[in-house]
C-alpha cells in the first residue's frame, strides 16, 4: 500500500490495494463460487444439480433470483430459506520471494487463505396476485469473497485480510402473457461493504524516494519497518433484472438477464506504525478514500425437460461480462496522496452445467450435476486477494417432503480448481512474489421450503 511505487514494480502499481476486487462477503462467504467474486448460492436444490436448469425450473420462491418469470408457475405463496457453508482451501507455494532490493522476504507462505468456515444465507418469499400476476422478494448475497493470511507472511505487502459483503434486496413482479409464455422483472438494491488490510514496507518506500544512503541513516531499510493499513468503504447502488419463460408439454426454457451495478465506495484509510518522516510530509495519515467499481452483468439460458414421472434433465449456460472490471482507481481526500490505479484486466466468462433429478417417490427426490466455470482472472493479474482459477463442479443433492407443504433440501458441491495456478506479482512495496496456488472448495447447503 505504499503511496509511491518503487522501481521494481512492473504491474499493479497501486499504492493502496484498496478494493482490488471489491472482494469478500464479510462475515458470510469465503471464495466466491461463481466465477470471479460472484456468488450463486441461493438454493440447495439448484446447487445439487450444479445450477443446471436454474432459470427454467420452478423450485420455489428462489425464482426471484434465478428467473422471476418462473413465479407465474407457483400457484401458492411460498417461502424459502437457504443457508450455505463454504470451505475454501487456498494455499500458496512460493518459488521466488524477494523484497525491493532483491533480499529474500521474511515470513511463511501465508497459511490457508480460506481457513474460515463461512455462512451465506438467503431468504425469499413469493405469492400469486391473481391468475396472471405474481410477485416476490428476496434478500441474498450476489457477490463476495473473504481471504485472510498470516500478518507476517511473504504475502503481507499485498494482502492480509480482504472482505466484501454485497447484500441485495430484490423485489420482483411477473406476468403470464399466455398459457405458455411469462415475463418477470425486478429491481436490485445492492448494499456493498468492504474492508482491506495489508502491510507496507516503509524502508522500500523510503529507498524509492530518498535513496538508500539517506534512508539507511534513518534506520529505514527494506523489511526493517512495516507499516499497516486498513481501508473500509461502503455504498448502496441500484440495478435491475428481467426474465422470460416458455413452457409446453414438460419442456421449459428460461432466459434471464441481470444488469451491471456501479458502486461508488466511500470510506476511510487508516495507517499505523508510520515513521515520523512520512507523517511530517503529510503521508500515511488518516484520510478519506473512494473508488468506483462495476459488478458485471450476466445472461443465463436454461433448459429443463420432464422425461417421465420419475426423471428430469436440465442444462444451463451463462455468460458474464467481467470486462467492466478492468481497473480500480482510488482517490484520496488527503491532497498529498495522489490517485492510484490498479489494473485487473478481467475477461468475460462462460459457465455451463448439466444435471438430473430422480423423483423416487412423493417424499424423496435425488439429484446430481456437473459444471464448468471459467475464471475472469488472467494469469498476469492473479493476486493473493483473489487467487481464482477455472473450476469444475461435481454436485449432489436430495429433497425430502414430510408434508405436501414442507420440503427440506440438501446440496453438496466440490469445486476442483487449478492445483498450480501461477502468480508472478510485484506489490506497491516493490517486493516480488512468484509461485503457484493450490485451490479447491466444498459447499454445503440446507434449504427449507414452505407452501402456504
Amino acid at each position: 500500500m505504499s503511496i509511491f511505487p518503487v522501481s521494481r514494480i512492473r504491474h499493479r502499481p497501486t499504492p493502496m490495494l484498496w478494493i482490488p476486487a471489491l472482494i469478500a462477503l464479510a462475515g458470510f462467504s469465503a471464495l466466491a463460487h461463481a466465477s470471479g467474486f460472484a456468488l450463486n448460492e441461493n438454493s440447495a436444490k439448484d446447487m445439487g444439480r450444479a445450477y443446471a436448469g436454474s432459470a427454467a425450473r420452478p423450485d420455489g420462491a428462489t425464482a426471484v433470483y434465478y428467473n422471476p418469470a418462473l413465479l407465474t408457475l407457483l400457484k401458492k405463496p411460498e417461502f424459502n430459506f437457504t443457508g450455505t457453508l463454504i470451505k475454501l482451501n487456498a494455499k500458496f507455494s512460493p518459488q521466488t520471494a524477494v523484497d525491493a532490493i532483491g533480499q529474500p522476504l521474511s515470513g511463511n507462505n501465508g497459511g490457508n487463505g480460506g481457513r474460515k468456515l463461512n455462512f451465506v444465507p438467503s431468504i425469499f418469499y413469493s405469492a400469486p396476485i391473481n391468475r396472471s400476476w405474481s410477485w416476490g422478494v428476496g434478500i441474498y448475497a450476489p457477490f463476495g469473497l473473504n481471504t485472510d493470511y498470516n500478518a507476517t507472511s511473504i504475502l503481507r505487502y499485498e494482502a492480509v485480510y480482504t472482505s466484501l459483503s454485497v447484500i441485495n434486496f430484490n423485489p420482483t413482479l411477473a406476468y403470464q402473457v399466455t398459457n405458455h409464455f411469462s415475463v418477470g422483472a425486478g429491481v436490485d438494491v445492492a448494499k456493498a461493504n468492504a474492508k482491506l488490510t495489508n502491510a507496507i514496507d516503509a524502508g522500500a518506500v523510503c529507498f524509492s524516494k530518498l535513496g538508500p544512503i539517506n534512508c539507511t541513516s534513518l534506520g529505514l531499510t527494506p523489511q526493517s519497518h512495516d507499516m499497516y493499513s486498513a481501508i473500509v468503504g461502503s455504498d448502496t447502488a441500484f440495478g435491475w433484472n428481467i426474465g422470460f419463460l416458455w413452457h409446453a408439454n414438460g419442456t421449459r426454457i428460461g432466459l434471464t438477464y441481470r444488469s451491471r451495478i456501479t458502486h461508488n465506495l466511500v470510506g476511510t484509510a487508516s495507517f499505523s506504525n508510520v515513521p515520523q518522516i512520512f507523517l511530517q510530509s503529510g503521508l500515511f495519515s488518516p484520510t478519506g478514500a473512494s473508488a468506483n467499481i462495476e459488478t458485471p452483468d450476466t445472461a443465463t439460458l436454461s433448459f429443463d425437460q420432464n422425461l417421465s414421472r420419475a426423471w428430469d434433465i436440465s442444462a444451463t449456460a451463462s455468460y458474464t461480462r467481467w470486462n467492466s472490471f478492468n481497473q480500480i482507481q482510488v482517490f484520496f481526500a488527503n491532497p498529498n496522496q495522489p490517485p492510484a490505479t490498479t489494473p485487473e484486466d478481467y475477461r468475460n466468462t462462460w459457465f455451463g452445467s448439466v444435471g438430473t433429478d430422480w423423483h423416487y417417490n412423493a417424499q424423496w427426490t435425488f439429484r446430481g450435476g456437473l459444471g464448468w466455470d471459467e475464471t475472469p482472472v488472467p494469469d498476469s493479474t492473479r493476486n493473493a486477494r483473489l487467487p481464482d482459477a477455472n473450476r469444475t463442479w461435481l454436485a449432489l443433492g436430495l429433497s425430502y417432503a414430510p408434508t405436501p407443504a414442507t420440503t427440506l433440501s440438501f446440496g453438496y458441491a466440490h469445486l476442483f480448481l487449478n492445483k498450480h495456478a501461477p502468480m508472478d506479482n510485484v506489490s506497491p512495496s516493490g517486493d516480488q512474489v512468484v509461485g503457484t496456488w493450490n485451490l479447491d472448495a466444498d459447499l454445503y447447503a440446507l434449504e427449507f421450503g414452505y407452501k402456504f
